[in-house]
């Protein structure tokens, strides 16, 4: 008897081997976008202390909000009229503590005299990712257990957003 086409054991070995691959390319294909999210980000940071160590030199202190405390960034618009077209937001939309979709927000804290612009990377295991090791004194924080330190933004003006984990930032001591 001559058999033509494929027993079903041979069908299942290459299913079986093409659902392997997929996952392994799936999984290489996120790490890479998250990679360049990631990326986008940091340099989104760079481009905001550039434009605020252009407004401190020019007006003698960094922006501040209400009584010296956080903002979320893209609240600096005193920014955009010289020194940045346009202050830049995450690459990624997500579902925000009021349960709103929004790009997550770059956390902005500074008393005038310093600064310090946090990030959230994706990556925790980024070579570049850092422990926040003492938020400012406008910003609560606590130790996580994952090390990181949890920067409570609840400021009391309308906020309702609390214990965002932010792993990345830039400061004016750099």
């Amino acid at each position: 008897m001559n058999k033509k086409g494929f027993t079903l054991v041979e069908l299942l070995v290459v299913i079986t081997i093409i659902a392997i691959l997929s996952v392994i390319g799936l999984t290489i294909f996120t790490k890479a976008q998250q990679a360049t999210r990631d990326g986008k980000r940091k340099g989104d940071a760079e481009a905001i202390r550039v434009a605020l160590e252009q407004y401190r030199s020019a007006t003698g202190a960094y922006p501040c909000f209400a009584t010296c405390g956080w903002a979320i960034a893209s609240s600096l618009t005193a920014l955009t009229s010289e020194y940045i077209a346009k202050i830049p937001d995450d690459p990624t939309a997500v579902t925000t503590c009021d349960s709103s979709t929004s790009p997550a927000p770059y956390l902005y804290a500074s008393d005038g005299i310093v600064f310090t612009l946090y990030i959230k990377l994706e990556n925790t295991n980024d070579a570049s990712a850092q422990a926040v090791k003492g938020a400012p004194k406008h910003v609560n924080s606590s130790s996580s257990s994952d090390g990181y330190k949890t920067v409570t933004i609840n400021s009391g003006a309308g906020s309702t957003c609390a214990n965002e984990v932010y792993n990345y930032w830039v400061n004016s001591q750099q």
